[in-house]
């Protein structure tokens, strides 16, 4: 039994903490606070998750009849359809879409790899220079900034992209306007452009969620180890390595 000990001296036995009605009204403030992202993940999160048995089924949309016990047409037709196991995946392995499969296995992991790496770096990048920003005013201004594009749907990021660089998209038009002397872009039918889109739509969108997470794990480290060290002659770099690093690196490894 865990044991603590008290003022007088003596060990008392640890009350474990128990859920019941009034923790529930003690906490329920709490309660509302998380709800909306509870609700968020079991909408856009769980709910879909039993459509991945599709991938393993011969699935056909049917009617369900009149006296079945659900009328929803997508639920019947899943419940209804056969297993077909992995036969759904068997195209990826023949001899004509091969190439293709080893394509699509090497973009992913590329992309994924770009993603990560670069987004860390600008995310820490960003944190520790609106830690270091004296002004708090601008301190907030810059949070907010960065944090609200992940708020954007990819459907709007998508449509700004084309609207950017469409035949008729905004590069385009102040070229024309300008007399910049530019041949038009077309981003959409220009193979070239498409790795540096999704890159950089992708930091866009995310880079400033990981600042966030980052910055608040910066403040969170106690001011004494860095006056400390520029006590030693440390310089912002060596701070840097040997203090924010290394308080950030649990973050990292868990983002």
């Amino acid at each position: 039994m865990t044991l603590e000990v008290a003022s007088s001296g003596k060990s008392l036995p640890n009350k474990k903490r128990r859920w019941g009605r009034d923790s529930i009204y003690t906490n329920l403030s709490y309660l509302f606070m998380v709800l909306p992202g509870a609700i968020w993940l079991l909408l856009f999160a769980y709910l879909p998750m039993p459509g991945v048995i599709m991938a393993f089924k011969d699935y056909k949309l049917a009617r369900p009849p009149q006296d079945y016990w659900i009328q929803n047409k997508f639920i019947y037709s899943l419940i209804q359809s056969p297993w077909v196991g992995l036969e759904n995946f068997r195209y990826l392995t023949l001899p004509t879409n091969i190439e293709n499969t080893i394509t699509y296995l090497r973009n992913t992991v590329f992309y994924n790899l770009l993603f990560m790496v670069v987004g860390l770096v600008l995310s820490v990048a960003l944190a520790v220079m609106i830690f270091e920003l004296s002004n708090r005013f601008l301190a907030k201004f810059y949070h907010s900034i960065l944090f609200l594009p992940y708020f954007i749907s990819w459907i709007v990021v998508a449509y700004v992209v084309y609207a950017l660089g469409s035949s008729g998209g905004i590069i385009n038009n102040l070229n024309e306007s300008l007399s910049f002397g530019l041949e038009p872009i077309e981003v959409y039918k220009t193979k070239g452009l498409w790795p540096f889109i999704f890159l950089i739509a992708n930091i866009w969108k995310y880079t400033g969620y990981g600042s966030i997470i980052y910055l608040a794990t910066i403040t969170g480290i106690p001011r004494e180890l860095y006056e400390a060290a520029a006590v030693d002659g440390a310089g912002k770099w060596r701070q840097f390595t040997a203090i924010t690093l290394p308080h950030l690196t649990p973050v990292i490894i868990l983002l």
